[in-house]
């Protein structure tokens, strides 16, 4: 209950401090009216356009599908009927995680300078799903915290890497189209994801379906890896 009202509280600060913000003094050219869906079908034209990126993006939504909903979803049930963990238990897990996210952030910055992004991306895929299956063996939360640790190390490889690709693989004007598409696509397949989590657990164990949503999101990264225009994205 605590960690709600710190939460709650956090977002009563960041609405106090928006309300400084002001606008700049230096007059503006008036920008002309385009209406949101142009720019939309506009932004999609142009992915479809660039297929490297489009098979890009396609991956991307296929491994949020795998990965997602077992993270939201899936993890409590793992820890509370698959090692009879308590919320305590699930709470040093998920910290493991951040933890782990915190460390890929420090580690990809030196990674990038030897490595592409394409590289580094597809390691954080095939990364972020392998950890996940070798759950289906994990007996104690120590296990799933070190687990956890070690697939948190992946998340940036993957955000910072996807982000650098598309910045740098398109144009400046569709930037901001191309990022909503993926965050569209992100929190509508991450619903999806879910959903099927909740279903698909009630019929097999939820460690086997770690172990088949990981070599699945694993199996992203591979191809990835393997498929010769997405290594032309640097």
């Amino acid at each position: 209950m605590n960690l709600f009202i710190i939460d709650s509280t956090s977002f009563i600060i960041s609405i106090f401090l928006l309300l400084f913000i002001q606008k700049p003094s230096i007059h503006l050219d008036e920008p002309k009216y385009n209406s949101h869906w142009k720019k939309l079908l506009g932004g999609l034209s142009y992915l479809l356009q660039q297929k490297p990126l489009f098979w890009m993006i396609a991956i991307i939504f296929i491994n949020i599908l795998f990965i997602m909903g077992p993270a939201i979803v899936g993890l409590p049930i793992v820890i509370k009927y698959g090692i009879h963990g308590s919320l305590s238990d699930f709470a040093f897990a998920e910290g493991c995680m951040a933890a782990g996210a915190l460390l890929g952030s420090f580690i990809i910055p030196r990674l990038s300078k030897r490595f592409t992004n394409d590289f580094i991306w597809g390691i954080g895929l095939f990364l972020d799903g392998i950890t996940y299956s070798i759950l289906y063996w994990a007996s104690s939360i120590e296990i799933i915290m070190v687990i956890l640790f070690f697939h948190g190390i992946g998340i940036p490889f993957i955000i910072i890497s996807r982000t650098s690709i598309i910045q740098i693989n398109t144009k400046n004007r569709y930037h901001g189209r191309l990022f909503s598409i993926i965050h569209l696509g992100v929190v509508g397949t991450t619903a999806i994801s879910s959903g099927l989590v909740g279903i698909v657990s009630t019929i097999i164990s939820i460690k086997l379906l770690f172990f088949v949503i990981g070599i699945g999101a694993a199996l992203c990264g591979l191809l990835a890896l393997g498929t010769s225009s997405l290594r032309k994205l640097n």
